[in-house]
């Protein structure tokens, strides 16, 4: 048997109704449940920004136009920085400072594992520290 509605929002009470068992009876009670907005909504403030972006944003279209072109301008230069930024990170071995600093890293990494290597060279800087000043080569 199917339930009986709505006969206690009615002003009267059918004769099959009040012979009708009680758990078949919706009685439409009234009970508010949990809020189910977070404290976050519920705050003042956030109800008025709310408020404030519906009446004068929301409902006017040169705010609404700069607000989506604002949002646009926002999002175009917050997608560049991720990429280059991920493009950057992704391709520091290829620059031209991680190849000198590689360079210079592996220079040194000789002079103190092969120091017979650079002994010439450092002759050569000795030889060629000496001669400096303005003296004029004779023939």
């Amino acid at each position: 048997m199917p339930y009986i509605w709505n006969i206690y929002e009615k002003s009267f009470t059918p004769y099959f109704a009040s012979l009708a068992p009680k758990h078949q009876v919706n009685r439409h009670i009234r009970n508010p449940g949990k809020n189910k907005l977070s404290i976050f909504w519920q705050d003042t403030r956030t109800k008025n920004i709310m408020r404030f972006f519906h009446r004068y944003v929301l409902q006017n279209s040169k705010g609404y136009v700069t607000l989506i072109l604002g949002m646009a301008m926002f999002m175009e230069w917050y997608w560049k920085k991720v990429f280059r930024t991920i493009y950057l990170y992704k391709n520091t071995e290829h620059s031209l400072e991680y190849a000198e600093r590689k360079e210079a890293e592996n220079i040194a990494w000789r002079r103190k594992t092969f120091p017979e290597e650079f002994e010439d060279e450092e002759e050569d800087e000795e030889e060629s520290g000496e001669g400096d000043g303005d003296e004029e080569e004779e023939e």
